[in-house]
């Protein structure tokens, strides 16, 4: 039985064979996806992953058919945000005090005047 390819769509380059492979789209039945054919045979797999390799990889002879409906989207990543810079004129900020300094300076002196009068006894 003679194989009948559909139009050639584009060209893939074949991920198992290294073959430059041609590609259709199927006329009946699932009807709306694509597949290869090379020197591995032919590849007629019509799951998310392999479609989307498949659509996005091809080098059309002409505009692009209409893709395969389960093509996965490419997910935007928002660019993180640059902090502003400062102007090299302008002095840096000053740091916020927490307002522990009095604290602690207090904490301190009081540990010391205890200490000394232990050891005055």
């Amino acid at each position: 039985m003679a194989v009948t390819n559909n139009e050639v769509l584009g060209y893939f380059k074949c991920g198992d064979c290294g073959d430059r492979a041609t590609v259709h789209k199927v006329k009946r039945g699932k009807g709306r996806f694509l597949y290869k054919r090379c020197e591995c045979g032919c590849d007629q797999r019509t799951g998310a992953k392999v479609q989307t390799k498949l659509f996005n990889g091809t080098e059309w002879l002409g505009e692009a058919p209409e893709p395969p409906p389960n093509l996965i989207e490419p997910k935007v990543i928002p660019e993180p945000k640059q902090p502003a810079k400062q102007p090299k004129n302008e002095p840096k900020p000053e740091p916020e005090t927490t307002g522990k300094t009095p604290l602690l300076l207090a904490l301190a002196a009081g540990t010391g005047f205890m200490l000394l009068a232990m050891m005055g006894r």
